[in-house]
């Protein structure tokens, strides 16, 4: 074969040992698309190999060859095994965050697998971690599959997680966690009502909170009933004691969950406002001083559902754009974390607070399961609620 176009003709000879009148001699013959390499330190002998590469760029190397050590064929084995969404990063020279050797692996959005190993204790480390409504956690595993570091104190200990992704064993029972799960099922005698013994405040004529007789969904296990009655500021609610609580400053999180359905909107002739959280006045009219509520009526924020922090009687209030609606169970969730307040509607963040968050220690409140109040027109208006969820974490 021949260059030209400045370059010194090469012609191929009888192996290492051609002649020709160029400066880089090669083999008698060759295989088509096979790479060429040089045979000795003197950059004018060239021998063929049995690495081709095809015309679409694809490199085929032989049965035997290794790449660093490796066998190419096995490990592309391996990873054609693997599904087209995984995938793992390494850091250079196998460092990622700081850590050597360390794969992170993505699982989805706010869960991760994190592997290293460990010099100094000469074991690989596990680590899975995830957040969730902001409040991380992290368990780690060592390298013979138990908790690093951790084991039970009695038979049926649960992992605790605490929100700075510390774990432990403990009970599900904590000195340092008071929690209500009230699912309406049972029915106390009045005034009080559910299992907890809920106190009603109730007010006007037919205005009432009581269990719906009949249940017919099974996806819902007990259901109260809220009525307000037939008197135009008639009012029924569900609460705890109105000073049973405050919510402290630091990592006292406290958490308020609650599944509600409004049987008919609010009206300008047939108006009614609901509020659900953490409130003072359950037994009262209007606002609570001190709270943490989810509010609606149809005059309020074009009907969305409206989030309210009150410290003092000095409210921050965020429209959050999520319109009410009729007949469709709704879940309102209220987290109080680090001295903010985060509100979501249906597992969606909807608004955050950190102002006029009643932190102080006269700032007390109780835990509203639930109120409805009437401000204009006769006719009876229901809201119906499936459960309702409390924690609230303590340090003692």
């Amino acid at each position: 074969m021949g260059f030209s176009s400045g370059f010194t003709n090469v012609t191929p000879g009888s192996g290492g040992t051609a002649t020709g009148t160029g400066d880089v001699v090669g083999p008698s013959s060759s295989t088509a698309s096979a790479l060429a390499t040089f045979s000795n330190t003197t950059g004018k002998l060239l021998s063929g190999t049995q690495i081709t590469v095809g015309i679409n760029g694809d490199i085929t190397l032989p049965t035997s060859a290794t790449i660093d050590g490796r066998d190419p064929s096995a490990d592309g084995e391996k990873l054609d095994g693997l599904p087209t969404s995984a995938y793992a990063t390494v850091g250079v020279n196998g460092v990622s965050q700081s850590q050597a050797g360390r794969i992170n692996f993505s699982l989805g959005t706010g869960v991760s697998i994190s592997g290293s190993y460990n010099a100094g204790t000469n074991s690989t480390d596990l680590v899975i971690s995830a957040s969730v409504q902001g409040s991380p956690g992290a368990v780690q595993f060592n390298s013979s599959g138990t908790l690093a570091g951790l084991s039970p104190t009695f038979p049926g200990d649960v992992l605790v997680i605490d929100t700075t992704g510390s774990v432990s064993f403990g009970s599900k029972y904590s000195r340092n966690v008071y929690e209500i799960f009230e699912e309406w099922i049972f029915d106390s005698t009045s005034p009080a009502r559910g299992a907890h013994n809920w106190q009603q405040a109730n007010t006007g004529t037919g205005a009432t909170s009581a269990l719906i007789a009949t249940v017919t969904d099974a996806n819902h296990v007990g259901v109260m009933s809220y009525q307000a009655g037939t008197t135009t500021t008639g009012r029924a609610a569900l609460t705890t004691s109105a000073t049973s609580m405050i919510f402290g400053t630091g990592s006292n999180d406290a958490y308020y969950d609650t599944l509600i359905q409004i049987v008919d909107l609010s009206t300008l002739a047939e108006r009614y406002t609901i509020h659900f959280g953490f409130g003072d006045n359950a037994a009262g009219s209007g606002y609570p001083t001190d709270g943490a509520i989810f509010e609606y009526s149809d005059n309020l924020s074009s009907g969305n559902w409206r989030a309210i922090t009150e410290a003092a009687g000095v409210a921050t209030t965020t429209d959050t754009t999520i319109a009410a609606v009729e007949d469709i169970w709704t879940r309102l969730t209220i987290l109080v974390h680090n001295s903010s307040v985060l509100f979501y509607i249906n597992n969606v963040l909807v608004a955050t607070h950190s102002t006029n968050v009643p932190t102080g220690a006269t700032q007390q409140f109780g835990v509203m399961a639930g109120k409805v109040e009437k401000s204009t027109g006769t006719t009876n208006r229901t809201i119906a609620q499936d459960y309702v969820h409390f924690r609230k974490r303590l340090s003692r």
